[in-house]
């Protein structure tokens, strides 16, 4: 798969490297996609990073929607992940 971005040592701006999508499928993913195999299907690369193509859907579910999902996703949180160098 390809990679976009650094990955950060601590907290920091997620960076869309898409490490987080590519090693788990987050709980709505599951839902939506009925699979808990990684990558997540939802997972795009577009311009050079990667996106959740389900966060454009939540614009036309409204404002609890899509809070909810961006609680899920840790989106405006920063990246804390701990991912182990190849």
């Amino acid at each position: 798969m390809k990679t976009a971005g650094v990955l950060p040592a601590e907290v920091k701006p997620c960076s869309q490297c898409g490490r987080c999508c590519q090693e788990e499928v987050c709980d709505i993913g599951h839902q939506i996609f009925a699979t808990d195999k990684a990558p997540c299907p939802g997972l795009e690369f577009k311009g050079g990073k990667y996106w959740c193509r389900l966060v454009p859907i939540t614009d036309s579910l409204g404002k609890s929607y899509r809070n909810a999902f961006a609680l899920e996703l840790g989106i405006g949180v920063g990246c804390d992940a701990e991912f182990e160098e190849a």
